[in-house]
């Protein structure tokens, strides 16, 4: 078991995808009618590294916190609720859950708010987009829960990704050949590395551990940190770049991209057989809280044109066209589920 005692829980340090994967756990554990054999996977689940073990810590310390409220109304009728033996599974859930995602608000909306890049030069919330015009000509548009910062100087132009997706139409630098006689370079700096533009538009998405560099026009020099290899991607592809823990670059396989892809600048997502997860993936990104997709339901097919600034209309109209429904254990907190699910 890993040793609880020597590791100090940073609630900034853990990603969504495992945040969200504890409170999974926390509720499938709570529900089960074999609970010691989900303890069993949970501890599985914790020993696998430190940030899952932290993001266990984090959940039982809301629990404890839970706990604590025994001799208030809410926390006796949220005790009966679940213990009653006549109440459904979906009832107690929902109490469960609701109680999760209240207690543990400021975790949630402290990663899914912007506060933390207040000091950065230019950022949007959940739902939010951008659209920059620099000194220079470039167009830069900020996709949701984006955050970068901007350095032009007299020899250099450098945006810094600090968060989230930038989509860029690079312009061309009169300031440079004017003073100079040599236009300053372009440079987009990610967590993983930087992306030299070649009079071209091109996104760069930064995830958890790797980031994305995606081509619409021109060329992009893909380089990492050290600058040891420089790889080229050119117009219509994409490909992923990633450092491991011990300063390896790794650079994933060219893969086709399509200007529908960029949608999302013009506040739209776009969708062509796209299986419903990674629909529901993206859609997420643009409303507060959690949506889930039961994996019954995973692999349908999604297709259309939706706006990105309507996320619960367009989950409502994904029940006309395919066999879910939506289930809302809270305002911040839905699942997708097969039509006819019980659960």
């Amino acid at each position: 078991m890993t040793n609880t005692a020597a590791i100090t829980t940073n609630k900034a340090d853990i990603p969504d995808a495992v945040a969200r994967t504890a409170v999974e756990w926390l509720l499938a554990w709570q529900m089960a009618d074999e609970p010691s054999h989900i303890w069993l996977k949970i501890c599985q689940w914790r020993q696998a590294n430190s940030i899952n073990e932290q993001a266990w810590q984090h959940i039982e310390s809301i629990n404890g916190q839970l706990a604590c409220l025994a001799q208030s109304g809410t926390s006796h009728i949220a005790h009966q609720t679940i213990s009653s033996p006549h109440t459904s599974r979906r009832q107690a859930l929902k109490v469960l859950s609701a109680f999760i995602v209240v207690s543990g608000s400021s975790w949630l909306l402290a990663r899914q708010q912007p506060w933390q890049h207040w000091t950065t030069d230019h950022y949007t919330g959940i739902g939010q987009q951008l659209r920059l015009t620099l000194e220079d000509g470039s167009e830069v548009f900020l996709n949701s829960s984006s955050a970068i910062n901007i350095q032009f100087t007299a020899t250099q132009r450098r945006i810094v990704l600090v968060k989230g997706e930038i989509y860029i139409n690079s312009g061309k630098d009169n300031f440079g050949q004017s003073q100079f006689n040599n236009a300053r370079p372009l440079v987009v700096e990610f967590a993983q590395g930087q992306a030299k533009p070649i009079g071209t538009r091109f996104a760069v998405r930064q995830f958890d551990n790797h980031s994305k560099v995606s081509v619409y026009q021109g060329k992009v020099a893909l380089q990492g940190s050290k600058v040891s290899h420089t790889v080229i991607v050119n117009a219509g592809k994409q490909r992923t770049f990633s450092v491991d823990n011990d300063g390896a670059e790794h650079y994933g396989a060219s893969q086709s991209v399509s200007e529908s892809e960029a949608a999302w600048t013009q506040g739209m997502i776009v969708a062509s057989d796209m299986r419903l997860q990674d629909f529901l993936n993206e859609l997420s990104r643009h409303r507060i809280g959690i949506i889930q997709c039961a994996p019954k339901v995973a692999d349908l097919k999604v297709s259309g044109t939706y706006p990105l600034k309507q996320v619960d209309k367009v989950l409502q109209s994904l029940t006309a066209a395919l066999p879910i429904k939506i289930s809302a254990f809270s305002r911040y907190w839905l699942r997708v589920l097969p039509v006819n699910d019980e659960y």
